[in-house]
């Protein structure tokens, strides 16, 4: 996937299993793909948590290790095909205080990411 020549995006943390932990082969695949430059999205907490959303930040933190240039945001709304308590989004904002504790880190996921992403134009720039 890495390989190709439009941008992937793997959203939702790669639906991993938390309670697998960090050491799933899966997982690994999905860091390593972050790391070769596939685009994930940090987001989906609601979905993949078993306790109140904390057993995700290891997660959302390695990717964004792997690759802050690579990350972007998303609150995952409409929430569809979800069919538990429906989240509070801005819980899942202050969240990413957690998962991207870097000011600057953050900055970039919550915007220049999804500028270079999806061809955003960046404000101020000359047209």
């Amino acid at each position: 996937m890495s390989r190709l020549r439009v941008p992937v995006v793997v959203d939702h943390l790669g639906d991993v299993e938390v309670r697998g932990g960090l050491d799933q082969p899966g997982w690994k695949l999905l860091v390593d793909l972050v790391r070769d430059g596939v685009w994930t999205k940090l987001s989906g907490a609601f979905r993949l948590s078993t306790s109140g959303y904390l057993d995700t930040i290891p997660f959302a933190r390695e990717l964004v290790e792997a690759a802050p240039e690579c990350c972007v945001w998303g609150s995952d709304w409409p929430h569809v095909g979800f069919f538990g308590r429906m989240p509070n989004v801005g819980e899942l904002l202050d969240l990413l205080t957690d998962w991207v504790p870097d000011p600057a880190a953050r900055e970039a996921v919550l915007t220049t990411n999804a500028h270079r992403l999806y061809g955003f134009p960046v404000a101020g720039a000359a047209v």
